[in-house]
């Protein structure tokens, strides 16, 4: 049986056998590329073909993409296959079929959401581990020699935002481990790369100070607040600069190899599904949207309606990726499967998950679910934290999992 592997943390790139494949012109592996971000799920013509020309798309574009696939059919070749080829056609459009563990993409989600959970259950080095082996996958930034047309620079974003998120975790990782010049020497690299975030910066120099370089680390924030000024015109957010209030008082919890957060979290969630760029409708609804989320004492929630089909999902996600950075303890997703033909979705299970995903260890989540709401409501009353309900039934499924504090609900 062909053994194929599919990797796109890095330049594309196919091996069959072993033996790496030739991808073809350009475009031809941007075709490849957006099938493989969707792996194992049909694409409609008319959705590749948004995705490859956004914007005024030659008249022989739907051809254009046929030939393609054809070609691909020959680069993808499997003998195995009931087709003789992983391109399968399927209407309305095309799919890639890729098997457990052959993209490279699942094997990095599924270390680095091991890797989380080690680390939420306080399990360090089996956490810096598994985070290790995740970010291993990654060979550069995502499809890297793909051109990033505006259709695709948001899918890509977002994977390499997910590699952030899993160097920031395994720093924190090693960090607990106690070693702090390791990691010194790996964020030096990191925020070279990635200066806008924040939290690179706030790990840098809680390694630099624990290393015993206060000045280092008082350097570091300097840097940042520069970076951050020059290039996005902002100070340094409250936890960066209450990290450097402390350094300042030669604060000696800093020096604690365990984190001293009130809470539970060592990672924020990041569980908003991938943004789709090809959605370019709806501007008045998002700049809307987007100005009660942004609006401090706003609403605590808002709810969109509407006849089934129209795009209310992919509203809710665009709007969220939008509004993000507002919410720096996380972005928590469930789809409740109200408007599905399967049954809807316990509020219990979704609770459940969501408090492992704040932290909470599998033994410590109530089994009774007005206890997990409670739970729940206490974890985040003090969080800015952005939490979006798909496919909801009704209130009575939705309220649960709502939080609460300050900004109590009121629409």
């Amino acid at each position: 049986m062909s053994h194929f592997q599919f990797r796109i943390l890095g330049p594309v790139e196919i091996r069959r056998d072993g033996a790496t494949v030739a991808l073809g012109p350009p475009k031809q592996r941007m075709l490849l590329l957006v099938l493989l971000l969707h792996a194992n799920q049909v694409l409609s013509l008319d959705r590749i073909t948004d995705l490859l020309w956004q914007e005024d798309p030659p008249l022989s574009a739907q051809a254009n993409v046929r030939t393609y696939c054809v070609r691909l059919r020959r680069v993808l070749a499997d003998p195995d296959h009931a087709g003789g080829t992983r391109l399968v056609t399927r209407r309305p459009g095309f799919l890639v079929e890729v098997h457990d563990g052959e993209l490279d993409l699942h094997r990095f989600d599924r270390e680095f959401g091991a890797g989380r959970m080690l680390q939420q259950q306080g399990a360090v080095d089996a956490a810096a581990g598994r985070l290790s082996a995740a970010l291993a996958h990654w060979r550069g930034p995502a499809a890297a020699g793909v051109r990033r047309d505006a259709a695709l620079s948001g899918l890509l974003d977002t994977l390499d935002e997910q590699r952030g998120d899993a160097v920031e975790a395994l720093a924190a990782a090693r960090l607990a481990q106690g070693r702090h010049a390791e990691v010194v020497a790996e964020l030096r690299r990191e925020v070279v790369t990635h200066p806008l975030r924040e939290r690179l910066w706030e790990l840098l120099m809680i390694a630099q100070y624990r290393s015993g370089d206060a000045a280092g680390a008082l350097s570091t924030f300097q840097r940042a607040r520069a970076v951050l000024a020059e290039r996005i015109g902002i100070e340094p957010a409250a936890e960066l600069t209450r990290l450097h209030g402390a350094i300042l008082n030669r604060d000696e919890t800093l020096l604690a190899a365990t984190p001293t957060a009130t809470g539970p979290v060592l990672v924020p969630p990041r569980e908003l599904p991938l943004d789709n760029p090809a959605f370019v409708e709806r501007t008045a609804e998002l700049d809307a949207m987007r100005t009660t989320l942004q609006t401090p004492g706003g609403p605590a929630v808002v709810v969109v309606h509407g006849p089934g089909g129209i795009g209310k999902s992919t509203f809710a996600v665009r709007a969220a990726h939008q509004v993000s950075a507002r919410f720096p303890d996380g972005q928590l997703y469930a789809d409740l499967h109200g408007a599905a033909a399967m049954p809807p979705a316990e509020p219990a299970a979704v609770l459940g998950r969501f408090l492992r995903a704040l932290g909470v260890p599998e033994v410590q989540v109530p089994s009774d679910p007005e206890e997990a709401a409670g739970r729940f409501r206490s974890l985040t009353a003090a969080r800015r934290l952005l939490v979006v309900l798909d496919n909801a039934a009704d209130e009575a499924q939705a309220r649960p999992l709502l939080p609460a504090g300050p900004g109590a609900p009121r629409s």
